[in-house]
């Protein structure tokens, strides 16, 4: 359902894109579908098409088309999905006999790739039910909070400020972070270990902000003007895009530091001096909280977040 190795190679998410653009031919039914951004879909099939070193779509034109590999492709696969599908959705029934099923949100984001599959491990190993993971991308089409009240979810790990104005939600911290500068290795920045707002001046800021507007990205945008210094600053939602600008030499980014990537050399999350951190948690709804599954599942992700943050 995830991917857990580089995202140079070939992974479940790339496929399920692919062939839900091959069905719908439209990007923004296929980002609808599930769950994900435009960005995130076509990111996923540039990269599916690199590793197998041909174009499955034809983009050229107004509609989106499927090239003759890509038919090829998109028929085989499609074979192999519904067997895969089949195979999972037995195994899936059998299990559900005796286990309840329990369905947790998630952003894919890197340091999630380091600590998810041990939190699953534990689960599997020490409760009794039967977990399903589900990418949530922010910038997608639904509503956060919805996937949660209408039952899509049982539990979504995300920030705390975007359930800070809902009595309706229980909110499981699991790490405290300040925001971090984005910045590529030729920057001037690049060598120094913490950066206060005044470091900024003069500078073209990319900020990263959700379609929500989350107020702690509100709070540091305020101290940053209220500091009287002299930059540029610019909305992004696309954190993938942010860092594509960054390594171009298109401005630096600021990013809260839950998004911190070791995996990317040619760039460097470095601790804003600012005051202001972002809480990165698990969520759910205080009526569900009594299930006897709920404390099972935090206590595991929990400490699998603190093997994970160790080595990280």
């Amino acid at each position: 359902m995830t991917k857990w190795n580089s995202e140079d190679n070939m992974n479940s998410n790339q496929i399920k894109c692919f062939l839900s653009v091959a069905k719908t031919l439209s990007f923004t039914q296929s980002a609808r579908n599930l769950f994900l951004s435009q960005s995130t879909i076509s990111k996923n099939i540039k990269n599916l098409e690199k590793e197998l070193d041909c174009q499955l779509l034809d983009r050229s034109h107004q509609q989106v088309k499927l090239t003759v590999q890509g038919q090829f492709f998109f028929k085989k696969m499609s074979n192999i999905s519904k067997e895969i599908e089949n195979t999972i959705s037995q195994l899936h029934h059998q299990n559900s006999i005796h286990k309840p099923t329990v369905y947790l949100g998630y952003m894919d984001i890197p340091f999630e790739e380091a600590y998810m599959p041990i939190a699953i491990r534990l689960i599997n190993q020490k409760y009794n039910v039967n977990l399903r993971l589900r990418v949530i991308d922010p910038n997608s089409f639904i509503n956060l909070r919805d996937t949660l009240k209408n039952g899509d979810l049982d539990f979504l790990i995300y920030q705390k400020d975007f359930f800070n104005d809902d009595s309706d939600f229980l909110f499981t911290p699991l790490l405290a972070r300040s925001f971090s500068v984005l910045v590529n290795q030729d920057d001037p920045l690049y060598l120094k270990s913490n950066i206060n707002i005044a470091d900024l001046q003069d500078r073209k800021i990319w900020i990263w902000n959700t379609k929500y507007q989350l107020p702690t990205v509100q709070k540091l945008i305020s101290r940053i003007k209220a500091s009287n210094i002299d930059c540029i600053l610019k909305h992004i939602s696309d954190v993938m895009v942010l860092s594509d600008y960054v390594l171009s030499n298109n401005g630096i980014g600021i990013v809260p530091g839950v998004l911190y990537d070791k995996n990317a050399p040619s760039l460097r999350y470095i601790p804003l001096d600012s005051n202001v951190d972002i809480i990165y948690g698990i969520a759910e709804l205080k009526e569900n909280c009594q299930n006897n599954y709920s404390k099972e599942i935090i206590h595991a992700i929990k400490q699998a977040v603190e093997i994970a943050q160790n080595e990280w």
